[in-house]
């Protein structure tokens, strides 16, 4: 598979559901402050911990430069296939490993706004406090913040997976995806405990 696949993916998720944001009132207003939270134009896929509030029977979501984050770079396209063990993942509301990148695909039509006026970002994914300990548990479980344990899930992928793997970062996978993951491992587990929800946002 082509790099841009995922991406492409991405921008696909974002325009089907330009059609969707007024259909329910129980919409999701993410809002960023002057002071952007860290990673912001960085390019790639950048998690951000989010705690909601209800105002007007909207989930109000404010993130600044103390929001906690976590960056996936370029990388996200690798960790997605690696952890989905599929060649050409997509967003998938029962599929708990496809969770950290492209969020759970249920939320999106009640996403208020996807970007802002400059387009300097994009919203692929949201993730509420179920969805978060549903990744949390499935992280942990396969102790994937740990070197030996990124090498052992790599072994057991299927063999197209390891392929396409292998064609995209040669030999150095496991020592590549290890770093990211171990950030997200422990991003998960702050979000868990803190029982908080996850904004996913694409900078080009």
């Amino acid at each position: 598979m082509k790099k841009q696949g995922i991406g492409i993916v991405i921008l696909l998720l974002v325009i089907s559901n330009f059609s969707c944001l007024n259909l329910n009132s129980k919409m999701i207003d993410i809002e960023f402050a002057d002071e952007k939270p860290e990673f912001y134009g960085f390019t790639g896929v950048h998690l951000y911990e989010s705690n909601s509030k209800i105002i007007n029977g909207e989930k109000k979501i404010f993130l600044d430069e103390k929001t906690n984050a976590v960056d996936l770079y370029k990388l996200y396209q690798d960790i997605i296939i690696f952890l989905s063990n599929q060649v050409e993942p997509f967003p998938d509301e029962k599929n708990v490993k496809t969770y950290p990148v492209f969020g759970n695909p249920k939320h999106m039509k009640f996403i208020k706004k996807l970007t802002n006026g400059n387009r300097e970002y994009q919203i692929v994914g949201f993730l509420d406090v179920t969805d978060v300990e549903k990744v949390n548990s499935f992280l942990n479980s396969n102790g994937l913040d740990k070197k030996e344990n990124v090498q052992e899930y790599f072994d057991t992928l299927d063999n197209e997976v390891k392929a396409e793997l292998e064609i995209l970062l040669d030999d150095r996978i496991v020592w590549e995806l290890h770093g990211y993951l171990e950030s997200l491992v422990k991003f998960f587990k702050e979000c868990a405990n803190n029982k908080n929800e996850v904004v996913i946002i694409s900078n080009a």
